[in-house]
């Protein structure tokens, strides 16, 4: 699964428990995309925002869930 976009990075928590983690809405439509992926079985998907910000054209098929 390929995807673009900003997300915040870094040690989530206090002084008693740390986690290092993704956040933002990015990482969720990269987790539901990589679902997508799983129930189609297919080796990758690229999502639309990604795929318009190439300056390539790719051989594709649109996908839609």
């Amino acid at each position: 699964m390929i995807n673009f976009g900003t997300c915040v990075v870094g040690n989530i928590g206090n002084e008693d428990w740390k986690e290092f983690t993704v956040i933002g809405d990015v990482v969720n439509v990269a987790n539901r995309v990589c679902d997508i992926c799983k129930e189609l079985k297919c080796d990758f998907l690229v999502t639309e925002g990604l795929k318009n910000r190439l300056n390539e054209t790719l051989n594709a098929e649109k996908v839609k869930n």
